[in-house]
This record gives structure tokens, C-alpha cells and sequence, in this order.
């Protein structure tokens, strides 16, 4: 059982669930007003006991003034008295803000101090009784809560609804109950990549979008992360949409300890451009959560909803779709490089275009790529259509199917056949390939492999020699190599010990890293 907020009321009940039912032990509870001219007598009428039997300690700091907090030490509820005195019995209605400390559930982040700080706001009514009359809570704040996040960061609301003075002020109290700081995503990035902390590892920055449509241009930052509010439960069940206009969404992360999440969010873009939707550079770390990303208009670039050129990208659950009629355009692409690895890992993705995934270019074949329970088409039956395609040095594919109208190209390795001087290994272990699987072997001056284990496919076309390896026969897993005409078999794995913890990717680390700790 976790601690709770109640509300004494005279001659009335008390008031349940003031606060969410999450506190835990150590969390402090700030209760505060907007009025520095009430008069104020807060009182703690009930406190848990813990299961030994031992009271709470729990004390209030300034029983009397404006501001006042105490430390939650038991789980159970507490029930909390206001009394106040505006000084005149006509004084207009004021406003009591309940502040509490809880854990920040929403999210699972790398360093992140999962704590969040939320408010309430309470209105008491102008009787000459001068208490909080149940009758005027508003239920939809107490949803709606203003976050903060202690001292590991802080939360940003944006909401494209939201009304703004000149100054991007909030001076309206209505749209300050709307617990929205910004009406634009990028205001909200500026913010907090120019706050005090800065943004890192340890500080990272959320910022929380309502539902609504933004026509901007996002410029991503690292440690500075988006969740739509649909994915959350906080607003409703709609998708928050983001359109771009001319240009492509930035995620430059320059350090390899850089990195930003994205979840619940829809981007878009209708428009003739030479872009991709989102352009992920740098060494850092991109995560796409429960995303969609749609290209309905022409676009350059391999025309890709995500291109990747470096560093690491790692989607779960999210689209990628590119909905035009051009034989370069893709669902996902991911560039390689010489000297920068390029790696990526997608859980649960659905990639769908004229060419589903394209995996780097054949002469520089630095990179990995893992795909877990996804499915990837090319829809367009073209001869130079592909489902994927890839020329980098580890892929990995785990219970995925691949489908592509062309049939003749549903996976594509290593098709041009250029020179490069490193080792190609592709593994696909319980997959379906509705087409056919062609690997072109010739130029790789390194070991060449291909492992099968339980896919169904059209046929596996060989350009070249695969390279031998010695190893135990065993189960059915088909191996490809050049020691005979025919098949040979090999132990999956024997293949998988050798080639996954190569990638050196898991969505745990990334999602379920250790907690932090607020005050």
C-alpha cells in the first residue's frame, strides 16, 4: 500500500484520493498558496501507523504559513486540515496549491531521477466558513498535474491550444490550470537545452505534449525528451501529430553518451522536399517509443521516413511508412561510415514503402542492425524494389517477415558488390521471407556467412563464395558455405553466441536502466 493525501472538511466526509495513490516513504508533501495575504492554519488530523504499531513522526514546518511541507515515514493516508481567513468575508475565491513528490512512473530512462513533482490546485469558496468546499474541486487539474522533476531535471507541458501573451507568458489562470508552459515543441526544447542545470545524463529534461497538430520543425537535443501525453493516459486517447514543413527534423547528438527518446508522437510531412523526416547524426543515441513517421510526399535522401547516419537508433512498437510511388524511397535507412559505426535495433516495428529498410551503402559496411518481431514490405512490384537491403557488417533478424512484391528481391545482401575490407555476417533465425534471399559475396575480403534457422523462404540465390567455417553439425538450422554444391548444417546456436552479443544492443539497457532519486 502507498501513502495517500485525504482532505478533512468539516461536517462533510473526507475527501478521498486528494493526491495519486504512489507516495512512498521519504517523499515530501509541499502544500502552498497563491495568495500571500490568507491567513492560513494547516493541520495533520490523521497520520498512519506502520505495522509494527508505531505512530508517524510526521510534522508540518510552518503550520501557519503560506507555504508549509512535511516528510511522508508511513504508507497509509494522511488526512490534511486547512483552515483560512481572507480577512474580509467578500474577498474573491483564492486558490490552495497541494504539491507532492512521487515517483515518475511514466517514464524509464537512463539516469533519470524518477520522481516527479505534481499540483493540484484547490479552490476554496469566499464563505465566511473559509474552507475548501469539495463542490469546487476541479477534477481535471488533479489529471492535468503540473510536473517537475526534483533534481534530476524538470518537465515542460506544451499544448498547441494554449493561449500566449506577447511574451510567451502564462498570465491567464485558466490556461495556467491547463498545465501548459509552451504551444510550441521547439519553445519547449530551446527552454530546457538552454536551462540551468544543462541538460545530461544524470539532468535529463521531458517535456510532455497535449494532443493537437504542430506545423514546426523539430531540432532534437540530447537528454531533452518528447512524450505525447496519448501515450501516458494523463489527456486522452488521441494521437499528438506533428507536421513538418519544409525541412527535416534534426537529431544531431554529437557524443557517443548523448541521448533523447521519443514516445507516442506522429510525424508527418506531405511536402516535395530533398529530406528525410527525421535526420539522426552524431554518435549518440535516438529512441523511438510508440511512434509513427509517414512520408506521403515525394522525398529525397532514399526518400527515408528515419535516416540514420551514425550512431545508434533503437525503435519499439513505432511505423515507418513511405507512401510514395519512387523506387528509392524507404521506410528506414541507415547510412554507414568508414571510421563511425552506424547501429540500430527495432522490437515490434512495421516498416512499409516502394522499399522497406535499406542498410548502408556496400563499400563502407560499417554498422549493425537488429530487427525482433517486426514486419518489413515493399509494396511496390518493381524489379529494383526491395524488402530489405543491406551491405553492413553484422545484420540480425529474429521472427521477422519480410514481404516483397518483387519477389525476387525480398532480402537483399550485399547487391552491388563492391570492394570492402571487412567481415559480412547475416542471421536470421525463425523468420518468413515471402521472396527471395540474394546475397552477393563478391569484393568482401573478409569471412562471408549466412545462417538460417527455421525460415521459410522462396529460394537463397549466391553470387560468389560464402566463406567455411568449422562447426557441429546439428538441429535445422541450413548454413551456406563454399565447401560443397549443396547444404550443410550448423548449430543456430552456435551462430547466435558468435553474432548477437556482437551488436551489443538491448532495448533493456536502454529502457530499463537503474532509477534516481529525488527530494
Amino acid at each position: 500500500m502507498a501513502a495517500q493525501i485525504q482532505s478533512a472538511i468539516p461536517s462533510k466526509p473526507t475527501l478521498q484520493n486528494v493526491s495519486r495513490d504512489d507516495l512512498r516513504e521519504g517523499d515530501v508533501v509541499t502544500l502552498t498558496s497563491v495568495d500571500t495575504h490568507t491567513t492560513y492554519a494547516w493541520t495533520i488530523t490523521f497520520a498512519p501507523e506502520d505495522e509494527a504499531g508505531n505512530p508517524s513522526s510526521a510534522v508540518l514546518t510552518a503550520s501557519t504559513a503560506q507555504s508549509t511541507d512535511f516528510t511522508v515515514d508511513h504508507e497509509g493516508p494522511y488526512v490534511i486540515r486547512l483552515v483560512v481567513d481572507a480577512g474580509l468575508p467578500t474577498e474573491s475565491t483564492q486558490f490552495v496549491r497541494l504539491r507532492y513528490l512521487t515517483k515518475f512512473a511514466d517514464l524509464k530512462l537512463i539516469g533519470a531521477g524518477e520522481r516527479r513533482d505534481q499540483t493540484a490546485v484547490v479552490p476554496v469558496d469566499a464563505s465566511a466558513e473559509g474552507w475548501a468546499n469539495d463542490q469546487n474541486w476541479n477534477m481535471q487539474t488533479l489529471q492535468d498535474f503540473i510536473a517537475r522533476v526534483s533534481t534530476s531535471g524538470r518537465t515542460f507541458f506544451v499544448d498547441a491550444n494554449r493561449g500566449l501573451d506577447s511574451s510567451n507568458t502564462q498570465n491567464d489562470p485558466d490556461i495556467a490550470e491547463a498545465n501548459a508552459d509552451y504551444s510550441s515543441i521547439n519553445s519547449a526544447i530551446v527552454a530546457a537545452s538552454n536551462a540551468t542545470p544543462s541538460p545530461s545524463e544524470t539532468n535529463p529534461y521531458v517535456i510532455k505534449i497535449h494532443p493537437g497538430l504542430y506545423v514546426e520543425d523539430l531540432d532534437l537535443e540530447p537528454h531533452v525528451h518528447l512524450v505525447g501525453l496519448s501515450v501516458s493516459g494523463h489527456k486522452s486517447e488521441e494521437e499528438t501529430i506533428v507536421v513538418r514543413t519544409v525541412a527535416k527534423h534534426d537529431a544531431d547528438f554529437t557524443n557517443v553518451g548523448d541521448f533523447c527518446l521519443v514516445s507516442g508522437l506522429t510525424f508527418e510531412t506531405n511536402f516535395g522536399t530533398t529530406d528525410p523526416v527525421i535526420y539522426k547524426t552524431g554518435l549518440g543515441t535516438l529512441v523511438m517509443d510508440r511512434c509513427s513517421v509517414v512520408v506521403t510526399g515525394s522525398s529525397g535522401t532514399q526518400g527515408a521516413a528515419v535516416y540514420q547516419d551514425k550512431g545508434t537508433f533503437i525503435g519499439r512498437d513505432c511505423l515507418f511508412t513511405n507512401e510514395t510511388t519512387d523506387t528509392e524511397r524507404v521506410g528506414f535507412y541507415q547510412e554507414s561510415d568508414a571510421v563511425d559505426a552506424s547501429d540500430s535495433y527495432f522490437e515490434r516495428c512495421t516498416f512499409l514503402g516502394p522499399c522497406g529498410v535499406e542498410l548502408g551503402t556496400s563499400n563502407l559496411p560499417n554498422g549493425t542492425a537488429r530487427f525482433v518481431n517486426c514486419f518489413i514490405e515493399s509494396n511496390l512490384n518493381n524489379a529494383s524494389s526491395f524488402g530489405l537491403k543491406s551491405s553492413i557488417d553484422s545484420l540480425v533478424m529474429e521472427r521477422t517477415e519480410v514481404k516483397c512484391n518483387g519477389i525476387t528481391n525480398a532480402v537483399d545482401i550485399h547487391p552491388l558488390g563492391d570492394v570492402h575490407g571487412s567481415n559480412m555476417a547475416v542471421l536470421l533465425l525463425w523468420c518468413r521471407i515471402l521472396g527471395d534471399i540474394n546475397y552477393d559475396t563478391t569484393g568482401i575480403s573478409g569471412t562471408s556467412r549466412l545462417d538460417l534457422g527455421s525460415v521459410v523462404y522462396e529460394a537463397v540465390n549466391i553470387t560468389g563464395t560464402l566463406t567455411a567455417r568449422t562447426a557441429v553439425i546439428k538441429g535445422d538450422t541450413i548454413y551456406y558455405d563454399n565447401t560443397t554444391s549443396g547444404l550443410t548444417s550448423e548449430n543456430v546456436q552456435d551462430a547466435i553466441d558468435e553474432l548477437v552479443p556482437a551488436l551489443g544492443l538491448t532495448l533493456d539497457l536502454a529502457y530499463d536502466g537503474p532509477g534516481g532519486s529525488g527530494s
